[in-house]
């Protein structure tokens, strides 16, 4: 009989004590609508996939698995992937929503909302960096923190998130500190890497108050620069960040990310809006985008934009090229072997950043972010190589996820004031300014099109097409397709 070895379950500490919980975000303003439809297959870098869905060996692995949990279930903490034997605490899993959504970004340039001593200076930074520049210091040995002002509205815990651009010259061991119920919290991360994306420094009991709670502080045991750029605190241990300048087309908000890997962000987002959707195991379950999602109907879903993988961890792991876990980067697939090196792979999850996973956990009974050392049996990581799906005129095609308009809506104003034809040639996009030209391919068909309208508002998709460009490209009935864009 084969078990799992004891992880780390949640950890709940008694009235006066600060509880920081091992879990992330979920949505604080649910999309209005979403997609069940999981894009055709893309294009895809690295070693070729078995598509077929094979590995029906895992099925009945699993199912054995299942049966000897029943029998003799594990007694304290397991691990907290797909590990039958375990569930977690009550308490825990009952604050992943806060009462009321809410959601705060500080930037670095938020006026009387930031405070830095002389020691840190300005600058407009490299890729990644959050809004129009950044502050810096060398570590020293007097305390000079640069301090972030945050309003919490009210008692209860509250996820904080921290971003800045990743850079060689940067400090493995920078510190952030957060005010908390108990008092300051310290958590360490490693500034070299995970730019550009927004990295989960926990969550924590708050208290009401309108003061400098989150400081980036200016001590360290190593050498590199200290960056502080932004912050963001989001109300609840499992409610999505909702930052309106968090756009992989940049085309939001006042403050938008410059530079870096628009690809690792949108992974990354689009990931977030799964969270807290209900575990259900498939099969024998279904794979329903937001309804019912294990591990790997998880990871299909959410990179269903640009390459079509079965609902299956042991044949996601054909997928992609070899990732040492000293390289992982916020977007790539890690495996676990939760039963031990001579099982199979039990689960799949996608690395966020700072030691942390988005995965959908038994333990948690939901889609979650927590941190990856909660889950036992590390096996590897893998990358796929996806395309930006923000074209640039004058720039190579990006794949895109098209969709097209029917005839039911001829003659609804569009965003540019005009009545919608649905024999032009014309779509819409969130971000692309009115009388942009695209040129869209398809199947060996290309048509061009002019931007007229906003949307589409549905998740994983970023185009919609007149029907006459979707006729043209061979779409009609097709509902969703990978589509390669370029401005003219």
């Amino acid at each position: 009989m084969f078990r799992l070895k004891a992880a780390m379950s949640a950890v709940f500490v008694a009235a006066g004590l600060v509880l920081a919980v091992s879990v992330f975000v979920v949505s604080v303003v649910a999309p209005s609508a979403h997609s069940e439809e999981t894009p055709g297959e893309a294009q895809y870098a690295g070693e070729s996939g078995d598509k077929t869905g094979s590995g029906n060996g895992y099925y009945d692995f699993y199912d054995r698995w299942m049966d000897v949990a029943s029998e003799d279930s594990a007694e304290g903490a397991s691990s907290q992937g797909s590990d039958p034997a375990s569930r977690a605490p009550a308490g825990a899993v009952s604050i992943m929503k806060p009462p009321t959504p809410y959601t705060q970004v500080v930037d670095n340039a938020t006026s009387r909302r930031f405070f830095s001593a002389p020691d840190w200076k300005t600058s407009p930074g490299k890729a990644t960096r959050y809004g129009k520049d950044l502050r810096h210091t060398r570590p020293g040995k007097a305390e000079a923190p640069a301090w972030f002002r945050v309003k919490i509205p009210t008692d209860g815990y509250y996820s904080v998130y921290a971003r800045w651009p990743a850079a060689e010259g940067n400090n493995p061991k920078t510190t952030f500190r957060v005010s908390t119920a108990s008092g300051l919290r310290n958590v360490e991360v490693n500034q070299k890497r995970d730019g550009g994306t927004w990295v989960r420094l926990g969550a924590f009991k708050m208290e009401e108050s309108y003061r400098y709670s989150v400081q980036t502080s200016q001590r360290s045991e190593a050498e590199g620069r200290i960056v502080a750029d932004a912050i963001m605190v989001v109300a609840g241990t499992q409610a999505a960040p909702n930052d309106p300048n968090d756009d992989a087309f940049a085309g939001g908000g006042t403050t938008p990310m410059v530079g870096g890997s628009v690809v690792a962000s949108e992974v990354i987002e689009r990931a977030r809006t799964h969270l807290r959707t209900p575990y259900k195991h498939s099969p024998p379950q279904p794979c329903q985008a937001y309804r019912s999602e294990d591990c790997s109907c998880f990871t299909s879903l959410v990179f269903g934009k640009w390459v079509s993988m079965p609902d299956n961890p042991v044949s996601q792991w054909n997928f992609g090229s070899n990732v040492e876990q000293s390289d992982l980067r916020p977007g790539d697939l890690v495996f676990f072997k939760e039963a031990g090196p001579d099982h199979p792979i039990t689960h799949v999850a996608i690395y966020s950043g700072g030691g942390n996973i988005l995965h959908a956990s038994t333990y948690w009974g939901r889609v979650v972010e927590s941190p990856m050392k909660y889950v036992q049996g590390y096996y590897g990581a893998k990358r796929l190589a996806a395309a930006s799906t923000a074209p640039g005129k004058g720039g190579p095609a990006r794949t895109m996820v098209a969709s097209y308009y029917g005839r039911s809506l001829e003659g609804q104003k569009m965003a540019n004031g005009r009545p919608f034809d649905p024999d032009a040639y014309t779509a819409a996009h969130k971000s692309l300014p009115f009388g942009t030209q695209l040129e869209v391919s398809y199947g060996g068909k290309s048509v061009r099109v002019t931007i007229t309208d906003r949307g589409p508002y549905v998740a994983g998709r970023d185009l919609d097409l007149s029907l006459a460009a979707a006729r043209k490209l061979g779409l009609i009935g097709k509902g969703t397709a990978p589509v390669r864009v370029r401005v003219v």
